[in-house]
C-alpha cells in the first residue's frame, strides 16, 4: 500500500522482500524447475509461478503499486498496474 505523500514512482521501486517468494511443496527448488507461490496475506491467487521474475511482476503490480498508471484521459477514472495495461486500455476505449 501507498504511504500518503509517497509518489507512484517511489512505490513502483519499493524492494520486495524474499519471504513473499515461497517454493510450493510440489517440487523442489531448483534453478530449472522453481515453482513459486505468492504470500502476501490476503491473496487469493492460486497461481504457480516458475519465474522470479513473474512472481516479482506479480507482487508489484497487484500488491505493492495497482494503480501506478492512472488513465489520462479526461473523465476516465480507470487505472493499471502496468503500462502495458494502461496502453491497450487506452488503445481499446479511447482510440488511442
Amino acid at each position: 500500500m501507498q504511504e500518503p505523500g509517497q509518489d507512484n514512482a517511489a512505490a513502483s521501486s519499493t524492494p520486495i522482500h524474499r519471504s513473499f517468494l515461497a517454493p510450493t511443496q510440489d517440487f523442489p527448488r531448483s534453478p530449472r524447475h522453481q515453482s513459486l507461490q505468492c504470500r502476501w496475506e490476503g491473496c487469493n491467487s492460486s497461481t504457480i509461478f516458475r519465474r522470479e521474475a513473474d512472481i516479482l511482476r506479480h507482487l508489484k503490480t497487484i500488491h505493492v503499486s495497482p494503480k501506478a498508471y492512472p488513465c489520462p484521459e479526461w473523465g476516465c477514472n480507470k487505472a493499471f498496474g502496468r503500462k502495458d495495461h494502461l496502453r491497450a486500455h487506452r488503445r481499446k476505449c479511447h482510440g488511442q
